[in-house]
């Protein structure tokens, strides 16, 4: 195996280069292939340079697509007063061999890049036009429910007014592939690009069409997927109906019965390949369609003045990342908060995240290097993995440092040692075979706070052509070559497989000669050394590191017997933050009833079933349930961003003051159960 320079594609680092290399050398893919761009507008933020950017892309229809609900939001931004300081953000389709073009069209500035689609050969847009009035009126005390999730039941009688009568208000079945026309709305279709949407007429038709809910998934998931793709809602689990069923579940007489709900199911492949390529522009993009349906749909029992407060459930996650608040899906979330308060007039929104858990995974090395000083680890690349894995080697920046970079494949002669880091005038380094096909790429990601170096391997197997990766131990060698110490760190991205999908990835993890000493509280030889590099700190979520008041890290609890009935403590797999800079999630919930009994039990897809799930999935939407009843009591007041999350409201959540400082497990404390 031999390391040689790759050709640079303009706009595009890391996971969003890697995925379009590899589609490009997947034969089976047939037709253009499309780039999801998350951008923010260049134009100006004035009304009239807004209407200018939608002119310019309805021109440019052959190589710019822009989603319905896109259009909708930008549309309603060119009709408000925005702040002149204020970004606007956008999610456009482009061709994949017009990105150059794109870029140098000083449209936008690109923030990210989504994995290639194939898109409908027919586009439909619509016409510029005012989507949906402004609400002027008082806060009600109704609000929206939005879930982001996998596998979500809209059918189940959980979310439902009555035996025919949804609570959901707009549901989006997304999917990346190529799609005919909704027969029920076809123009529709077109316009929306990746998915397919019901409004609550749409469902109303299917609960009184006398068919099972089952039968009725089963046509839409036949419509949607190809054979070879998972399809959650034909399973008698799902991870979303669970999800949505703690969050606002309800057989029709509860204190949440009236309460609306929004849900997005993201497409198959954004849950089934966990790394994160997929999944946070998915999620990106989610938010997006859940703000359009909340300021557009007034449902029973709203005035159309009033505004309604948006409480998100996001029990979804990747890792790694730099978790400093800079990443691209913090901003994006902080964006998304901003530009909902702008739109309805400051409604109060919530979004409740998932903290994680992956303590136990072995997936965060950190070591400070003095000058000379060099450190040595083994990154495991499992066999029989379908998916590609990444691992992100990262240094704090700054005048003088110089980290030199070594990586040792298991293969003999393929040594890859490089003087520095990279820069972005540097091409990216590939790692090909014997055939000249590339298994392995290393490049440069810019960062704000830090220089990084993104190395992607292959799979480990396939079931095409395309090559494969050797599994085994890659020897990553990181060495000190300046005069001053330097903190570096090594994150490995998330690749298991999520229960209930077909295998496709493999776990790959850090391993260290001097790693390991005996974990009392699993009773096995998994605890990192104290004073090793491998370590259980940082291994949140990728968009847990930054502090939001309007956002609530939810990490997962369990009951303690040795202190007692009502007390509480860490599940052992909630993820851990980072002492230094200090990162934490916000509170805990009861996520497990116990450790022999683990997870919580709830709804399965269709009515009637259950279905018991573990994790910090399951905590989040405890949290969401609690603060929908805070606003159902009018008690939820809209937050300008302080420094801190608002103690107050965490108060009322956990009955009790907050802790005084928040730890790096549990936050500000315990919601009882």
């Amino acid at each position: 195996m031999d390391w040689t320079s790759g050709k640079a594609i303009p706009g595009l680092t890391g996971n969003a280069r890697w995925e379009l290399l590899d589609a490009q050398a997947n034969r089976r893919i047939e037709g253009v292939l499309w780039l999801p761009i998350f951008a923010k507008l260049r134009l100006g933020n004035d009304g009239p340079s807004v209407r200018r950017f939608l002119s310019e892309v309805a021109e440019r229809q052959s190589r710019l697509r822009l989603p319905s609900h896109e259009l909708d939001l930008l549309t309603a931004a060119s009709e408000r007063d925005v702040p002149q300081n204020a970004d606007l953000l956008t999610v456009v389709y482009c061709r994949a061999d017009a990105l150059a073009e794109l870029i140098g069209s000083g449209l936008v500035d690109i923030l990210e890049v989504g994995p290639p689609v194939t898109l409908p050969g027919r586009f439909e847009p619509r016409s510029l036009g005012t989507p949906f009035p402004f609400r002027k009126g008082k806060i009600a005390c109704l609000p929206f429910v939005g879930v982001i999730d996998d596998g979500i039941g809209y059918l189940n009688a959980r979310f439902r007014r009555d035996a025919r009568r949804t609570r959901c208000e707009a549901v989006f079945v997304a999917n990346a592939d190529n799609l005919g026309a909704n027969p029920a709305n076809p123009a529709s279709s077109a316009a929306l690009l990746t998915g397919e949407e019901l409004l609550a007429a749409d469902i109303d038709a299917m609960l009184g069409s006398g068919r099972t809910e089952a039968d009725l998934y089963a046509e839409q998931n036949e419509r949607l997927f190809s054979p070879a793709v998972h399809r959650s809602t034909n399973h008698h689990a799902g991870h979303g109906t669970h999800v949505l069923d703690i969050a606002a579940g309800d057989d029709w007489i509860g204190p949440v019965a009236s309460v609306p709900l929004l849900a997005m199911q993201l497409q198959p492949a954004a849950i089934a390949e966990t790394t994160g390529p997929r999944l946070d522009p998915s999620i990106a993009a989610g938010l997006r369609w859940l703000i359009a349906k909340a300021l557009g749909i007034t449902p029973p029992g709203v005035k159309p003045a009033e505004r309604i407060p948006l409480i998100i459930n996001l029990s979804l996650g990747a890792l790694a990342g730099p978790k400093d608040a800079t990443g691209f899906l913090e901003g994006w979330i902080r964006n998304a908060i901003d530009f909902y308060h702008l739109l309805s007039g400051g409604a109060p929104i919530r979004i409740v995240i998932a903290y994680g858990n992956a303590r136990r995974a072995r997936l965060v090395a950190t070591r400070l290097l003095e000058p000379g000083e060099e450190v040595c680890l083994d990154w495991r690349v499992q066999p029989d993995d379908a998916t590609a894995s990444f691992l992100e080697l990262r240094t704090t920046a700054g005048s003088g440092v110089n980290v030199a970079v070594q990586i040792d494949p298991p293969v003999t002669g393929g040594i890859l040692t490089l003087g520095a880091f990279l820069t972005l005038a540097d091409p990216p380094l590939q790692a090909v075979n014997g055939a000249g096909q590339v298994i392995a790429e290393l490049t440069h990601v810019p960062e704000v706070n830090a220089d990084t170096m993104f190395l992607a391997v292959a799979p480990t197997v396939r079931d095409d052509a395309r090559p494969v990766a050797t599994a085994g131990a890659w020897r990553v060698t990181l060495r000190n070559g300046g005069a001053q110490p330097v903190t570096v760190s090594l994150k490995v991205q998330r690749d298991d497989t999520p229960s209930g999908f077909r295998r496709l990835g493999r776990q790959s993890w850090l391993d260290h000669r001097d790693g390991w000493t005996w974990d009392t509280e699993t009773m096995d030889l998994a605890m990192p050394l104290p004073g090793g590099p491998v370590t259980r700190e940082g291994t949140e979520v990728t968009y847990a590191g930054f502090v939001h008041p309007s956002v609530y890290h939810v990490a997962a609890s369990e009951p303690d017997p040795a202190a007692g009935p009502g007390r509480y403590r860490p599940s052992r797999y909630s993820s851990e933050g980072e002492a230094a800079p200090p990162s934490s999630p916000t509170l805990a919930a009861m996520a497990d009833e116990g450790r022999i009994v683990a997870g919580r039990r709830a709804s399965g897809v269709v009515t009637g079933s259950t279905a018991r799930i573990s994790g910090t999935s399951i905590a989040a939407p405890l949290v969401t349930r609690e603060l929908v009843e805070l606003a159902m009591a009018c008690a939820l007041p809209m937050l300008v961003p302080p420094p801190d999350a608002d103690l107050a409201e965490i108060a009322a959540l956990i009955g009790g003051p907050p802790a005084a400082a928040r730890d790096t497990r549990v936050g500000f404390g315990y919601v009882p159960e």
